[in-house]
């Protein structure tokens, strides 16, 4: 299943790095509006996890009215932990040269919900992310499950479903630029 994977993941990965650079300004202001418009529906109480863009990621809100944000770190290569994280803060760079907070003097903190990059999903909240991992790892360690909103661009849905293993985490909803999926 992981070779299915893998020849997914890397044409979603093409399609992905295709699409225009005007095209992905306007779907950042997009995919904003429907975050914080199902946000403002969902309220989800506590942190909201989201993340720099890495490899063609589409750009996630980095300010939401009314929420506090933390960015993922990962540690020793393998473990994923959030920190609170505002978008006047200075970050660093570290491993895969991924902008992350300066957390020398902060806690993890865990997120009540967690916006996840996405390479590919499909419309029944399966997902392929960049293979490693660390978020199911990340999900899985926890006590309880955060709000799993995965964000992409609408070429990477995949009416399809996808192969998926007992231990990927499904996700509750998917929101792009064009539409809100929820999971029933």
């Amino acid at each position: 299943m992981e070779n299915s994977k893998k020849i997914l993941r890397e044409r979603a990965r093409k399609i992905r790095s295709a699409i225009p650079d005007e095209s992905r300004v306007i779907a950042r202001e997009s995919l904003h509006r429907n975050v914080t418009g199902y946000l403002r529906e969902a309220k989800p109480h506590g942190l909201v996890g989201t993340y720099y863009p890495y490899g063609g990621e589409i750009h996630p809100p980095h300010h939401l009215d009314g929420y506090n944000l933390a960015l993922p770190v990962i540690r020793q290569g393998i473990t994923l932990e959030f920190y609170q994280w505002d978008d006047s803060q200075p970050v660093v760079k570290r491993d895969f040269d991924i902008p992350i907070p300066d957390t020398r003097h902060l806690n993890p903190v865990v997120p009540a919900c967690i916006l996840l990059p996405l390479v590919l999903c499909d419309t029944y909240g399966n997902r392929i992310g960049q293979g490693a991992g660390h978020y199911d790892r990340y999900i899985a360690s926890l006590e309880r499950k955060p709000l799993l909103i995965g964000v992409c661009f609408e070429e990477q849905v995949s009416e399809t479903p996808l192969p998926a293993e007992p231990h990927d985490v499904r996700l509750d909803v998917i929101i792009t630029p064009q539409r809100i999926i929820g999971m029933e």
